[in-house]
């Protein structure tokens, strides 16, 4: 059994969370409601668990097929119901970028295994939100810190996968750096004439 205990550390809503073994995190409520913003709400905090439970899964089956992960960054955002009581999360996305020498294929499927399979807090969430459905078609993946697709190869996975890829959006939001353009992409051998 896992066992977590919380401590109250000011007269407000300021609490410190620590585990079997002595981590902590802390947590607290919004100013308005009399928080102090010396933690993480605890909304904030699930979509915190959500990217880092789906990170160490994602990692974990990279190394086991030998990628070679030299980093990798999560972004997590979610829509909460505004007009519900619980506001529960309706809409969550993440954005895995993920630098390497990674083949591409087995990223995806990494990414595919965590959220859809592995991943306790994605099981969990999805319980209440149509998030997992939304999320597999949204997930984007970048391979390098420095990746130049030329846009017909962008338009071609677009139609040819599962997966979200608005080339416009990934541009607008850094997922990619910049579109080459036909010119650049047969200079450089990814295009043929």
């Amino acid at each position: 059994m896992i066992t977590i205990e919380l401590k109250r550390l000011n007269d407000s809503f300021h609490l410190e969370a620590v585990n079997e073994i002595g981590n902590t995190v802390h947590i607290d409520a919004a100013p308005d409601i009399g928080g102090t913003n010396q933690g993480m709400r605890p909304m904030q905090m699930l979509l915190a668990v959500l990217g880092g439970c789906s990170t160490i899964d994602v990692i974990s089956i990279l190394k086991k097929q030998k990628q070679d992960v030299k980093d990798i960054k999560i972004t997590v955002s979610g829509e909460r119901d505004q007009e519900a009581v619980p506001s529960l999360y309706k809409h969550v996305h993440i954005l895995f970028k993920l630098y390497g020498t990674l083949d591409e294929d087995k990223v995806r499927k990494a990414v595919s295994l965590s959220v859809e399979k592995y991943c306790s807090v994605a099981r969990i969430l999805e319980k209440t939100a149509k998030m997992m459905r939304d999320l597999t078609h949204m997930m984007m993946v970048q391979m390098s810190a420095r990746m130049l697709i030329p846009a017909e190869e962008l338009e071609r996975r677009t139609h040819d996968t599962d997966y979200w890829f608005d080339y416009r959006e990934a541009l607008k939001i850094g997922a990619i750096d910049r579109v080459m353009t036909r010119a650049e992409a047969m200079k450089y051998g990814i295009l043929s004439s």
